[in-house]
C-alpha cells in the first residue's frame, strides 16, 4: 500500500534525529510493515528537495511561513489548507 503522510512539521524540526521523533517513527513502522511511504512537508531553511531516509520518501517544500503555524489557529489552519 502507497502511503502519503502531510505534516506542516518536518520529520526531524530540529535537524537530522533531532526533535519529535514520534513523527519519524510512526513513518518508518509503515516501511517496516512493507508500505510505500511519501512523507511532505515544509523543509526548514534551505533543505528542500527530495530525498529517501531510511525507506522513506521525503519531499520537503520552500514554505516561508512555516514557523509562523505554531501561532496559527487550527480554524485558520483549515481555511488556509483548503485552498492548498
Amino acid at each position: 500500500m502507497k502511503i502519503l503522510s502531510i505534516s506542516i512539521i518536518n520529520i526531524w524540526p530540529q535537524g537530522e534525529n533531532k526533535g519529535i521523533p514520534s513523527i519519524f517513527f510512526s513513518q518508518k513502522i509503515f516501511v517496516e510493515k512493507g508500505h510505500i511511504v511519501y512523507f511532505l512537508c515544509p523543509a526548514n531553511n534551505h533543505d528542500y528537495g527530495y530525498f529517501d531516509y531510511q525507506g522513506i520518501k521525503i519531499f520537503r517544500f520552500k514554505f516561508p511561513f512555516a514557523s509562523a503555524f505554531n501561532s496559527i489557529s487550527a480554524l485558520s489552519l483549515d481555511r488556509f489548507l483548503s485552498h492548498l
